[in-house]
């Protein structure tokens, strides 16, 4: 069964890596890569352990209207290029809209930082 675009998809949303879903769903992240790229078969009970992860049905995690990805075959071999057709758009929002979190959060520890380096300055000069 092939739902490694579909993996992607909802693992971007979530703003995590490779790394992070291999981790929880307790495989190594080369053999998570695989199943991402359909280089490796799933189980079902993969397919659930990953509809689980998710917080959504096997139907979601399988669901025809996630991002559909297509490989084609060129003239003197197989091409590694796959053409999106439907739903890319929902996999950038998510991924920008990560990014636009974690840019807050960098701006946030930023703020926190500068005041905690004023605090130490202070204490700093306060005990001379």
């Amino acid at each position: 069964m092939r739902i490694g675009k579909n993996l992607i998809r909802r693992r971007f949303a979530r703003g995590w890596s490779q790394e992070d879903v291999a981790r929880m769903a307790g495989m190594s992240q080369p053999n998570y890569s695989k199943i991402e790229s359909d280089k490796q078969d799933v189980t079902q009970e993969q397919i659930e352990a990953f509809a689980r992860l998710f917080e959504i049905s096997v139907a979601e995690l399988l669901a025809p209207d996630a991002p559909v990805f297509q490989s084609i075959q060129q003239q003197g071999g197989h091409a590694n290029n796959y053409f999106v057709q439907h739903g890319l758009e929902a996999v950038i929002a998510a991924k920008d809209e990560t990014i636009g979190i974690l840019r807050s959060e960098m701006t946030e520890m930023r703020e926190r930082l500068h005041a905690l380096e004023a605090e130490l300055r202070e204490r700093m000069h306060d005990g001379r």
